[in-house]
């Protein structure tokens, strides 16, 4: 196993590609010196198909650790800074080929939680972390009055200037999904609402989200990332007011309580008729 880093400058791409035979596993990329108030997007390039890898803020996440983002064959790295550089760090090693591994070994990315998250070096960040990780599981067990689709607080709000997004890995707990989501879109502006719908009998989200942002402002940032990759899952990014979903759910089965929450729920003004979200 042999270190491996690389320094990316503002406005430059680099190429890597890695020995015959190796992977280069990717463990950490942080910013450079630079003022506050300084943010980018990180990305890699494989197969002609450009993966968002997370944000970077001097703020707020001046680096990021990665847990599983490997590369066996040509990639490139990229990022959107004006100015200053960024520092990827990991280590290359040899393949381990087993009798009922495929030869071709595919680029591996983080599928769980998020990619985006901040350093655990000190005693004082695992502190944070270990606090944050705690108020995450309280906020995942199911309650009462989240049981139902519409019994959240983000079920209200639809408006022109929301936004749709679907392609995400939707085979976990709806906190998780909206924790990647207003990471993922956080660098967009900001967010001040995300709501994931779910069937109310199993709570397995629907597969899509809405997602406001203060004003509308940032919007045309966050179409920009429609086709970008999120855990390995290509996204589709666009104005709710364009698609079905924000009248109505298909194959929604719903529970007795929905009616409940439907009667008390802005619907747009727009809408001359009500549709229903039972269709």
């Amino acid at each position: 196993m042999e270190f491996w880093g690389a320094k990316v400058k503002a406005g430059k791409t680099l190429k890597v590609k890695p020995g015959e035979n190796c992977l280069i596993h990717i463990s950490q990329a942080s910013l450079g010196k630079a003022k506050k108030g300084v943010f980018g997007l990180l990305y890699a390039t494989v197969d002609d198909k450009k993966l968002l890898l997370g944000t970077l803020s001097q703020d707020s996440f001046p680096h990021i650790n990665f847990d599983h983002l490997l590369f066996d064959r040509e990639f490139e790295l990229s990022h959107t800074l004006d100015r200053g550089y960024v520092h990827f760090i990991g280590h290359q090693r040899k393949k381990k080929k087993r009798a009922n591994e495929s030869s071709k070994t595919p680029v591996s990315f983080n599928t769980g939680k998020s990619v985006l998250q901040p350093c655990s070096e000190s005693k004082t960040n695992q502190k944070k972390q270990k606090i944050q990780k705690e108020n995450s599981e309280e906020k995942e067990t199911p309650k009462n009055e989240d049981s139902c689709c519409f019994g959240c607080e983000e079920a209200t709000g639809n408006n022109e200037q929301t936004i749709f997004v679907k392609g995400f890995e939707n085979l976990r707990p709806r906190a998780e999904i909206k924790n990647a989501l207003s990471n993922f879109f956080g660098s967009c502006g900001e967010i001040t609402r995300v709501y994931v719908p779910f069937e109310c009998k199993n709570r397995i989200p629907l597969g899509f989200a809405f997602i406001d942002l203060r004003k509308g402002e940032g919007n045309e940032k966050a179409l920009e990332l429609n086709g970008s990759y999120m855990g390995g899952k290509e996204l589709e990014v666009t104005m709710a007011s364009h698609r079905d979903e924000y009248y109505g759910f298909t194959d929604f089965h719903g529970c007795e309580r929905c009616p409940v929450f439907l009667d008390h729920i802005y619907f747009p003004s727009s809408i001359k008729h009500r549709r229903s979200v039972y269709r």
